[in-house]
């Protein structure tokens, strides 16, 4: 009786399983990233802190005074684009 039980149960808890585990891993991709404000500087001397800003895509990019405000790459190059909530 109990293998027969086994038997018609387990391909059910198998899927059941499975759809838990595609729910969850799909909640967890979709979660909103953190915000994290960076160091913008002006490109044209690459040295002088202006304002920080978002690393993450916003609505606007990151500006002063007209003036796009960029985050320095790995090597201290000014070229990483930064986004913020407002202009």
């Amino acid at each position: 009786m109990k293998t027969q039980f086994f038997k018609n149960a387990m391909p059910f808890a198998v899927a059941a399983l499975g759809i838990i585990g595609a729910f969850t891993t799909t909640s967890m991709q979709s979660a909103e990233k953190e915000m994290v404000l960076v160091d913008a500087y002006n490109p044209s001397n690459c040295q002088d802190i202006v304002k920080q800003c978002d690393n993450q895509e916003r609505t606007y990019i990151c500006s002063f005074n007209g003036n796009q405000l960029y985050a320095k790459d790995n090597i201290g190059n000014c070229t990483e684009t930064l986004w913020q909530e407002q202009p």
